[in-house]
């Protein structure tokens, strides 16, 4: 499993609801400026919305709090 973090990049869509098309806004890729939307936000926005949290396209959230939690026991200083 090749896993490489380090790559990331957000697409930022509008439309799809009422049957009108999604259109895509803008694509950012140069800088993680949006992590706390992508993986906080969105899944916030998903429950608001009364919407099932299988509709959230990415694992972001999951994935520091593990990483995190790894850091943390890898590392007995912190």
């Amino acid at each position: 499993n090749d896993v490489h973090w380090h790559l990331y990049s957000r697409f930022d869509l509008a439309g799809g609801i009422d049957n009108k098309p999604i259109k895509l806004i803008e694509f950012n890729a140069d800088t993680p400026t949006s992590v706390f939307e992508t993986a906080i936000v969105q899944w916030a926005m998903l429950n608001v919305n009364n919407l099932k949290e299988d509709h959230q396209f990415n694992n972001l959230y999951h994935a520091l709090k593990v990483n995190f939690t790894l850091l943390i026991t890898l590392n007995s200083d912190i």
